[in-house]
């Protein structure tokens, strides 16, 4: 009774009740598994080739490293410093266990701009060269005892 009621109200509305959806065709706006399938594979093969090998990825100087960390308009190279300079800063106090006043920096809930800020103000005549070993020369001076 109440499929022959569904059947009635399809007939009324101009819909054929017989009519049957193939499994390769889609209602306007869906995307098949297969094309989205391919779409993914594709996407995840140029993001791949668009980095290369980010092992080889060359070291900044100090003075790039500076730039980068002056730069708050570009996201890309503040988030960088930020970053490059927290990773240094937390195994320089790991390693020496005589750097509190770094510790306590790397705890603050401002480190993120406190670090930038303190890589800003320094001499790049007194720290020149690598970012690595001037970041760390810079922390193991200031922030150890």
């Amino acid at each position: 009774m109440l499929t022959a009621a569904l059947h009635t109200k399809k007939a009324k509305q101009g819909e054929s009740s017989n009519k049957t959806v193939r499994s390769d065709e889609f209602p306007a706006g869906r995307v098949s598994t297969k094309s989205l399938f391919t779409r993914m594979i594709a996407l995840i093969l140029l993001l791949v080739t668009s980095f290369g090998n980010l092992a080889l990825a060359e070291e900044p100087t100090f003075a790039k490293l500076q730039s980068m960390c002056r730069d708050r308009k570009d996201q890309l190279d503040h988030g960088f410093c930020i970053g490059f300079v927290q990773a240094v800063a937390l195994r320089v106090a790991r390693e020496n266990k005589h750097c509190q006043l770094l510790q306590k920096y790397i705890d603050s809930p401002n480190a993120d701009l406190a670090f930038p800020d303190l890589i800003i103000d320094l001499d790049p005549q007194e720290y020149s060269g690598s970012a690595l070993k001037s970041v760390e020369k810079f922390l193991l001076n200031r922030g150890c005892n």
